[in-house]
Parts: structure tokens; C-alpha cells; sequence
């Protein structure tokens, strides 16, 4: 997708030709007319909006009830998108030129131009994003050409045209550029399947969770980690902070724990809790207790039965740092941390990835718990499929 500048001088020029033309054609109106209307609309729109055929949104939107009332009405419309567009510059107004795309390119065009630009993609990198795609589609959504089935570009599409506010939203509420770039590119990348979007900005500098620009730490943290996996970041924790106080580990999987603890025998004050973190106290259960892989989630049927507890009911000391990543199981964890984030202010640093909804979802959720929270976006993980992208509220 081309996000060069908008020639404003040219579509100014344009404006000015269709007043004329419907001044005229108040009085007369002719084929030549409504030729000439075209023409300047089909203009302004490949300008403007990438796609001509945005034109019949616009119109279809218009309650007007003559042709002419309704290229004046649209008329007036893209003056005031070009008046806003004017102000800005750099990322704001790469980014407000998306949000134009996923709110005014009707449905079936976008999903046209997503599947041609994953089309158009290097063979190889089709392959890797697709096998990625499909082995993870209980996230995702499946990309499987042979059998025509677009599943992942219909769910990011749907994503993106469900939460356009929410994006918004997010885009004013981030602290810092680096942040709103970051937010720009994964959108960016969902759409039309550069990876570059995402090397682009990948962190290189500091490890998942513990960017130093953001999150500070002393001796007396209180941090809980929701998803322990192996220890691998509790042990990251220590190696980049040094001291705490306490670290509470949740991991779901029983020989996940047992590993934890063989990698983490060295560690004091570190207590390992097997069980579930979520917005209410009881049972789900998981259908592979002995897996030593990265990705279990939780069910309401399985193998495994598992206790799942509230964080708020299970810790009562203040907590200094909080960290998720839960395979999509953080919006109901956070719930189940309301007292602790109200109250506590914890640092937080949220895993945002596992679907098309939490990175929208998750940061308006945080400022409503506590709206003094600064928030940063951070991108950290594979590139074909964007992963590892992290809130971090501070």
C-alpha cells in the first residue's frame, strides 16, 4: 500500500471544477455533465483513497436526494478529510491514512486487495506465512489456497473494521512515537503481509518484557508472572534486574512446573504456583498436563482438570511488576487483577498477540482499571506471523 503525500493542490483544483460544474448544472443537467462529476470523483478518490470504487460508499451513505445534492455533500466531506489531513505529518499521517483505508474501503474490496497482496508475495514467504497461519489457526485463522480458504484475512479484517475506534483510541493514548510506529506497522503488516513492517521495528536492544526505557526495577519488587513456561523469564528477570523481593510464577502445566524449578533452583523468594490465572475462582482444565511445549490453553473440557484463581483472591501483598503472556487468556486475567491495578498501580507488561483483539481491547482495559497509566507497544517475536508484540503500562 502507497502512503506517498497527498497532491493537496491538485485535489483543491479538482474541488473547484466540480463546484462550478454542479453550479451549472443546477440549471442543466446533461450526460457530459454527469461525465465530467465522474471523472473529477474518480480522481480524488485514486488520490485520496486508494480504490475508486470508495466513491459508491461515500454516495451510498448520503441521505440526499439528487445526484447533484449528493457530489456537493461528498464534496464537503473530503474537504474536511484533507482539512485534518494537512495538520499532519510523519506517522500521524501515514496512520490516518490507514484508518481511512479500514474505515471508508468497503468489505470485499479490502479482502481483494489483502489476498492479492499475499499473492503477490515471494513463494517462500507465502509458504512460511501460511504454514505459520495453519498451525496456529485456533488464533489465527486458516490461509490454505489450494482449498480457497481465507480464514485468517477474513478474521483481520473483521478485527480491524470492529475495533477502528479502538485503534484510534490506542494510537493517542501512546506515549511515545517508537509506540504509535510499532502500532502502525503490525497494522501495516495484517494487511498486506510485508514482514519488513516488522523487522522494521522489532526490538534488538533489550529482552521480551524488560525494556529498560520503560520498566525500572530495585530490590523490592513484588513481580507475578502469568505463563511461566521453563523459567525462562524469571530467570531473563534476574538477569536483567538483578534484585526483588518475591516473584510468584503461574504456570498451567504440571511438568512445566517441575522445570521451572529445576531451572530455577538457585532463586530464593521465588514461589511457583501450578495453577490457572483468570476473572473468577474454579475448575477448567487442559488436555496436555505432561507437555513441555510453549502453547496450553485452558478449556472448559479436557484432560486435565486445572483450579483457576483470581490474583486479586490469591496474592494479598502489593505486587510491583506484572507480566502475561497466556495464549489469549489475559483479558480475563487482568479482570481477575482489578484490585491489584487499582490499587497497586502495578508495571505491567501484557502480552497483546494471540489474537485480533486484545491488542484494541487490552490498553482501553488497563485505563479504565487506572487511568494514570502510561502506555508503550513493543514488538519482539517472529516476523512471518507477527508475534510477541507487548503492552507495557507504567
Amino acid at each position: 500500500m502507497d502512503f506517498k503525500t497527498i497532491d493537496y493542490e491538485a485535489i483543491e483544483k479538482i474541488i473547484v471544477n466540480i463546484k462550478k460544474i454542479v453550479e451549472v448544472g443546477v440549471n442543466t443537467v446533461s450526460v457530459d455533465l454527469i461525465d465530467s462529476l465522474d471523472e473529477g470523483i474518480r480522481k480524488i478518490n485514486e488520490i485520496i483513497f486508494f480504490n475508486e470504487k470508495v466513491v459508491g460508499f461515500f454516495l451510498d451513505k448520503l441521505d440526499c436526494h439528487t445526484y447533484l445534492d449528493d457530489v456537493s455533500k461528498w464534496t464537503e466531506l473530503i474537504e474536511n478529510i484533507i482539512s485534518e489531513q494537512k495538520k499532519l505529518s510523519g506517522t500521524d499521517y501515514k496512520f490516518r491514512r490507514l484508518m481511512d483505508f479500514i474505515k471508508y474501503v468497503p468489505h470485499e474490496d479490502k479482502r481483494k486487495y489483502m489476498i492479492d497482496a499475499f499473492m503477490n508475495c515471494a513463494e517462500s514467504r507465502r509458504i512460511n506465512i501460511a504454514g505459520m497461519a495453519n498451525q496456529f489457526h485456533n488464533l489465527y485463522g486458516y490461509l490454505d489456497i489450494e482449498n480457497n480458504n481465507y480464514e485468517l484475512i477474513e478474521m483481520r479484517i473483521d478485527g480491524l473494521e470492529k475495533h477502528y475506534d479502538d485503534y484510534l483510541f490506542l494510537y493517542e493514548k501512546l506515549a511515545d512515537e517508537r509506540s504509535k510506529g510499532t502500532l502502525f506497522e503490525i497494522l501495516m503488516c495484517w494487511i498486506d503481509f510485508n514482514v519488513d513492517h516488522i523487522v522494521k521495528m522489532k526490538d534488538h536492544l533489550y529482552d521480551d518484557y524488560f525494556d529498560k526505557d520503560i520498566i525500572r526495577c530495585d530490590e523490592n519488587e513484588v513481580v507475578v508472572e502469568c505463563g511461566g513456561y521453563v523459567g525462562d523469564t524469571v530467570l531473563s528477570y534476574v538477569d536483567n534486574y538483578k534484585y526483588y523481593r518475591k516473584i510468584y510464577v503461574y504456570e498451567v502445566v504440571p511438568r512445566l512446573c517441575e522445570i521451572i524449578k529445576e531451572n530455577c533452583i538457585h532463586l530464593n523468594n521465588l514461589e511457583i504456583k501450578n495453577l490457572a490465572v483468570g476473572d473468577e475462582n474454579g475448575v477448567m482444565y487442559i488436555d496436555n498436563p505432561d507437555s513441555e511445549g510453549s502453547i496450553t490453553q485452558i478449556k472448559k473440557e479436557g484432560k486435565a482438570a486445572i483450579n483457576v484463581v483470581k490474583v486479586d483472591d490469591d496474592i494479598n501483598e502489593k505486587i510491583s511488576f506484572l507480566i502475561m503472556d497466556i495464549e489469549g487468556a489475559e483479558q480475563g486475567a487482568l479482570r481477575g487483577c482489578r484490585k491489584h491495578i487499582k490499587e497497586d498501580k502495578p508495571k505491567m507488561a501484557i502480552c497483546v498477540y494471540h489474537n485480533y483483539d486484545d491488542l484494541a481491547e487490552i490498553p482501553r482495559m488497563m485505563l479504565e482499571m487506572n487511568p494514570e497509566y502510561r502506555l508503550y507497544l513493543r514488538a519482539n517475536g517472529r516476523t512471518w506471523l507477527p508475534s510477541e508484540f507487548v503492552i507495557f503500562a507504567v
